[in-house]
């Protein structure tokens, strides 16, 4: 029940920025940017559905020129696709780690997927809120390791279409993790409002 896809996300992040808001507008303001293209899969769709997480694997490359010229390889990145999060939401959260000429890094990230006020799925689930923190890093670390920078990565629509066109495997590992994305997606818009995470 093998299934893999390609997800690219771009944005702009500002070092030394307080929160992601504010690092997307110091990163667009002096042209700060940072993007991703990761293949995300898993060997048995089965084992991400029991994992309380949901986790799937993820490697490919991160573009950041402050600290190469060209992508810097993620081999051994996880992508938490509906890991239960506060006040009965979801976040699908990315853990990327990377290495630089000033030591390794890790791409923090989570997309916050819940009923607020208005339609919000659309944003919920293009929007990725991103730290940069130095060291190999955790989820649940963030009093231990320091944040580098903060920012917002986004994917659009166009993105969005070309990522159905790559996504590969068996029927039935296809056919098993798309009735739990709906299942999960429908449970996180059909229910009550609750305060976004951040």
């Amino acid at each position: 029940m093998r299934l893999r896809f390609t997800e690219h996300m771009n944005g702009f992040y500002g070092p030394g920025a307080p929160g992601y808001d504010t690092g997307e507008v110091i990163g667009r303001r002096d042209g700060i940017r940072l993007g991703f293209s990761l293949t995300i899969g898993a060997a048995d769709v089965r084992e991400v559905l029991r994992d309380p997480n949901h986790t799937l694997r993820a490697r490919g490359v991160i573009r950041c020129k402050e600290f190469a010229p060209v992508g810097i390889a993620v081999s051994d990145g996880t992508f938490e696709v509906f890991a239960p999060a506060e006040r009965g939401r979801y976040a699908m959260r990315y853990r990327l780690p990377f290495a630089t000429d000033r030591g390794p890094m890790t791409l923090l990230g989570f997309k916050d997927v819940g009923n607020d006020w208005g339609f919000d799925m659309w944003p919920d689930t293009t929007t990725l809120y991103t730290r940069l923190v130095c060291g190999t890093a955790e989820h649940d670390d963030t009093a231990a390791v320091p944040d580098y920078a903060r920012g917002v990565l986004r994917l659009t629509a166009p993105m969005f279409a070309r990522q159905l066109t790559t996504l590969r495997g068996t029927p039935a590992g296809i056919g098993l993790f798309g009735l739990f994305f709906v299942e999960h997606l429908l449970a996180a818009y059909s229910g009550p409002r609750r305060s976004p995470l951040r």
